[in-house]
């Protein structure tokens, strides 16, 4: 019964993702079952999942602890660090309990991105949403509301690579090929350009391990980039947002001068220049986590030109340095930089040794690397919506090294 809870809190959790906070309501449950079973006796640290699992959040959660004595907000980021041993809790309740039963969860989150995909086609071609949600005719956002928090494409593109081998088990290469287009289209239309970073590092993680394995070989793949790259440049040339942001993307490759990069960064490089200087100032905890948006305005060299990001006092305000590096080495320094490394290290170490189905493991492991590909404009690493997403996926990974290859799971379909 516990692990058709489980189940069924992880699906909720991602149905009301659009919707404001409401997702971390059945985060918190699931928190409250991790807590019951630990409690309870009913986890076993020899096991590997959950014990590398937490050798993880332990990466995690100690560079917070070591930034906490001169926080530059103590107060903030002490409930910060408190607050993220919730995903823990509620990653060990979704490890022990669901076992074997995480591939039959991917059905329900395929179901659900075909849900958000086709309520933007609905939002694209008539204007509204099924919300009456009204479309600018630049970025694309469908259910995830018109309040300026474009998350329509980062939403998508995390549980892409699911979708992709979902389809892969059970349909030919042609339909995942087709699935792929639908989604990434939705992804290039939001406008989200960190969310299209991401999908090129899944993609290309995904193809590197298909070739290899020898389930695809190099002229269907070639086929299927080829057929993407064309649908994408017609989505492209269809709407004039994305068309001023991939432009806006090419010249800042062609010219590399600082108008034009900072441009196609929406205007982050004083951002980036003001969290450097942070950086000098506090290179071996950082600030504290979450405590940027207090250090911000001390280390601004000629004003700031995000004139609508100010705290009561008037100072300019800017919750994260848009850059996972960054953030970290600014909010928890070094140590945190170390922990991250070595967190990467784990993931990687446990895709080469731990049993289990690889490619189900894969679908998760592929979209943390694009969450944690270096060379991208990011959300805030230390916040609740970045960090709980995280935490699922990574605790979703390791969960699925519980499932065996003897269920036939990992077999794909040929074309």
């Amino acid at each position: 019964m516990l692990a058709h809870m489980a189940l069924g809190l992880i699906v909720l959790a991602l149905a009301v993702l659009p919707f404001g906070r409401y997702t971390e309501i059945p985060l918190a449950l699931l928190t409250f079952v991790g807590v019951y079973l630990l409690i309870s006796r009913r986890v076993s640290f020899t096991s590997s999942p959950v014990k590398y699992y937490s050798w993880a959040f332990l990466l995690f959660f100690v560079p917070m602890l070591v930034a906490l004595p001169d926080a530059v907000n103590f107060s903030k980021s002490l409930t910060t660090t408190l607050g993220s041993l919730r995903y823990y809790f509620a990653g060990l309740a979704i490890i022990c309990l669901l076992g074997r039963g995480v591939g039959g969860m991917s059905k329900w989150i395929v179901l659900i991105m075909l849900v958000w995909a086709l309520d933007a086609i609905i939002q694209l071609i008539t204007g509204s949403n099924v919300f009456g949600y009204q479309y600018d005719g630049l970025r694309l956002n469908g259910m995830f509301g018109e309040d300026g928090n474009f998350k329509l494409g980062l939403s998508l593109v995390l549980f892409l690579p699911l979708a992709l081998i979902w389809s892969l088990k059970r349909y030919s290469l042609w339909v995942t090929f087709l699935l792929a287009i639908l989604l990434v289209a939705v992804v290039i239309l939001s406008g989200n350009r960190s969310a299209w970073v991401i999908t090129a590092v899944e993609l290309g993680v995904l193809s590197l391990f298909l070739l290899r394995s020898g389930a695809m070989r190099w002229r269907q793949l070639l086929a299927g980039f080829t057929i993407l790259v064309l649908s994408s440049v017609l989505v492209v040339s269809t709407n004039k947002g994305v068309q001023e942001r991939t432009v806006d993307m090419i010249e800042a490759v062609e010219r590399l001068d600082y108008q034009s990069i900072d441009k196609a960064l929406s205007q982050r490089l004083e951002i980036w220049q003001a969290a450097v200087a942070m950086l000098s100032d506090n290179w071996f905890n950082g600030v504290g986590p979450r405590g940027f948006r207090y250090a911000y305005a001390n280390y601004l060299e000629n004003g700031d030109k995000h004139t609508a990001n100010h705290d009561e006092q008037g100072r300019p305000l800017m919750h994260h340095a848009h850059q996972l590096i960054l953030e970290v080495l600014c909010e928890t320094g070094v140590v945190g930089l170390l922990g991250v490394l070595l967190l990467c290290l784990l993931l990687y170490h446990c895709w080469h040794h731990m049993p289990g189905d690889r490619l189900l493991a894969l679908s998760f492991g592929a979209a943390v690397a694009g969450l944690l590909f270096p060379i991208n404009s990011h959300l805030a690493f230390y916040s609740s919506y970045s960090a709980q997403l995280f935490w699922l996926l990574l605790a979703l990974y390791f969960a699925a090294q519980a499932e065996t290859q003897a269920q036939g799971s990992s077999q794909l379909k040929r074309s």
